[in-house]
C-alpha cells in the first residue's frame, strides 16, 4: 500500500483542494519574513499551488505527477516534503482532519480497485480552472463489478 499512499499525496500536492491563497492577518507587533518587516494587520498568505511545486522541497520536475518521489527520499527529505505539503494548510491552520481524510481516500481507492474494473469511457476530457478550483468535464469512467 505504500505506492497507493504515495499516489494520494502526489495528487494532493499537485491538485490541492483549495489552491487559492487563504489570507491571514499579521499579529500585533508585526513580523520579519526573509529580512522584510511586515506590519501588524497586514493581510498575507501563501499559495498551496506554488509552494507544492517548489523544487527545493519536492525535487526536480515538481510540475510532473510522479508518486515515486514519496518513496525515493531519505527520512529527512521525506519529513520535509510532508512538513511543507501545503495542500492541507500549515501550522495552527492545518486541517485537523487531514489524517482521517487521507485514510478515507486510501480506503476508497483500495476498495474501488478491489471491487471494480475501471476504464475510460472516452479519450476526451476537458479541465478548466476558475478562481483556483479545478473542474473536470466529460470525464466519464466505466465501472464494471468484478466477478466473485
Amino acid at each position: 500500500m505504500p505506492f497507493l499512499t504515495a499516489c494520494v499525496y502526489e495528487a494532493a500536492r499537485l491538485y490541492p483542494s483549495v489552491p487559492v491563497i487563504i489570507p491571514r492577518r499579521v499579529s500585533a507587533g508585526g513580523i520579519v519574513l526573509n529580512g522584510h518587516y511586515i506590519s501588524e494587520g497586514t493581510s498575507i498568505g501563501a499559495s498551496p499551488a506554488i509552494i507544492n511545486r517548489n523544487k527545493a522541497i519536492f525535487g526536480l520536475a515538481p510540475n510532473v505527477y510522479r508518486p515515486e518521489r514519496w518513496l525515493e527520499q531519505i527520512d529527512e527529505e521525506l519529513a520535509q516534503m510532508h512538513r511543507y505539503l501545503f495542500s492541507w494548510g500549515f501550522g495552527s491552520r492545518k486541517c485537523p482532519g487531514m489524517e482521517l481524510a487521507v485514510m478515507m481516500t486510501l480506503k476508497l481507492c483500495f476498495q474501488l480497485f478491489l471491487d471494480f474494473e475501471l476504464a475510460p469511457a472516452s479519450a476526451k476530457s476537458d479541465r478548466s480552472e476558475d478562481k483556483g478550483f479545478a473542474l473536470y468535464e466529460d470525464l466519464d469512467i466505466h465501472l464494471t463489478i468484478k466477478g466473485n
